[in-house]
């Protein structure tokens, strides 16, 4: 038994991730596939499976894993998947381990694999309109003959688009001298489209590379790109993300520091990774997002060293200091971090210590009944869907389960029309069968109307 305990301390530790765009016939089976499979296994992380296909980060024994991915290869719906397989050493920061997911076992069911966009108005690409895929061998290659070979099979000006969050960029992104980057600078993946759509001159015409950290953001987004029709059609995206390009170039070939990554690694660089990251607070240079510092207003990850964080728990991110945000006109928020997945704008705003636990049932006032669950409606705001919102507030929706529910519905909302027509009060002479039985409103005014609560001084941000 003690042998058997020490081959499995010893044995090598790994992180699998892969996704795969396409129709599923019947998510309970995959469902139930994946809840079987990882189980015994022994995998931890998440699987996230949506009527298009499915998006899995999961560690564990190397050898698990490995029989993971021939069980999941029987399957013809992941032909041509890419399975990112790399071994590392076991979690060892129980905070980073806890954020990113890696404590337990998440499967869900969601509408999106990746929530492309907060406009609830927009519709989602066809994802069959996506860039093509240039391997690590050609993106590299591409960057290398720029200005000689401007764009594969085409004469355009070259341009690269990161499709990436701010705070990923701050500490690691492809630099050519020759080649234009653009680096939209969103926290969040959803607000890309609203960048392309004000930004789309920059892309008109040209030849646009993209890249992410493993490719499944670039799928999408560059479907977006090329939907706009004439003259957004060379969009091109690397296969595999970043994560395959420093494994093709060890030494990081044209991508200076090092590839954020949402797993307990947090982040890999090169043999010769630079730092680029500086502090948010004191500018020396540093690029570890172990301590998982994040901004007090809008939840961001930033870069806070290890010395600043010692001299101050309130970080206002770059984003937010520019919409006027001081740190001297917010309270303190406790920077918990969350029992369900992560996400960079979630807020803790209820906190509970290890010595409160939240009763299953409340009494009745006057007598032993047990009171029903609290509804509470939770109305989004502009830039969110009720998908998104809902991932925000998981860590309260958890802590509040036994006592509330919160219901999310999706906007703008259709409201009924309301056809009132001025009749006559009872001093007028009008008939009674009139004020008894109305005309019906004319057919101009019978079209469906949406609203949007919007604040007097609501501007736009």
């Amino acid at each position: 038994m003690t042998t058997d305990n020490n081959k499995d301390q010893e044995e090598e530790y790994g992180v699998l991730l892969y996704y795969k765009y396409s129709a599923i016939p019947d998510l309970d089976e995959l469902f139930t596939f994946y809840d079987s499979n990882c189980n015994s296994l022994g995998l931890l992380g998440r699987v996230r499976l949506a009527p298009h296909g499915v998006n899995v980060t999961v560690g564990g024994k190397l050898s698990s894993l490995e029989k993971h991915v021939a069980a999941v290869k029987l399957n013809s719906l992941f032909e041509g998947t890419d399975f990112k397989l790399a071994s590392c050493h076991q979690p060892s920061n129980d905070r980073v381990s806890k954020e990113c997911g890696f404590t337990s076992l998440s499967i869900r069911v969601v509408k999106e694999l990746v929530t492309f966009s907060s406009n609830p108005l927009l519709t989602s690409p066809e994802i069959s309109n996506a860039g093509r895929h240039l391997s690590a061998v050609e993106f590299h290659s591409v960057l290398q003959n720029a200005g000689e070979k401007e764009c594969p099979n085409y004469h355009k000006r070259l341009v690269l688009l990161d499709a990436r969050n701010l705070y990923e960029t701050r500490i690691g992104k492809f630099h050519t001298p020759s080649v234009e980057t653009l680096d939209p600078g969103i926290r969040q993946y959803s607000d890309l489209p609203s960048w392309i759509d004000n930004n789309s001159e920059q892309l008109r015409g040209n030849c646009v590379l993209m890249y992410c950290t493993g490719g499944i953001r670039c799928e999408m987004a560059s479907a977006y790109i090329r939907s706009k029709g004439a003259g957004f059609e060379n969009v091109f995206q690397l296969f595999g993300g970043i994560q395959r390009y420093l494994e093709q170039f060890p030494d990081g070939g044209f991508f200076e520091g090092k590839n954020f990554v949402f797993d307990h690694r947090v982040s890999v660089g090169s043999s010769d990774a630079k730092i680029l990251g500086t502090c948010l607070l004191c500018s020396s240079s540093f690029d570890d997002y172990s301590s998982r510092s994040r901004c007090t207003y809008c939840r961001m990850l930033v870069l806070v060293c290890d010395s600043c964080q010692e001299k101050s728990s309130l970080f206002v991110c770059e984003l937010c200091q520019k919409n006027g945000k001081r740190v001297g006109s917010v309270s303190l928020i406790k920077n918990d971090v969350s029992e369900e997945e992560p996400t960079a704008f979630e807020l803790e705003a209820v906190s509970t210590s290890d010595h409160t636990r939240l009763s299953p049932q409340l009494p009745w006032r006057h007598g032993t009944m047990p009171l029903r669950k609290l509804r509470i409606l939770c109305l989004h705001g502009f830039r969110q869907n009720a998908s998104s919102f809902k991932g925000r507030t998981a860590s309260l929706a958890k802590k509040l389960k036994n006592i509330a529910e919160l219901v999310f519905v999706d906007a703008p909302h259709e409201l009924p029309f309301i056809y009132q027509p001025c009749l006559a009060d009872s001093n007028d002479s009008a008939p009674s069968s009139m004020q008894q039985n109305p005309p019906p409103p004319p057919l101009n005014c019978c079209n469906k109307k949406f609203a949007w609560l919007v604040v007097p001084n609501f501007d736009g941000k």
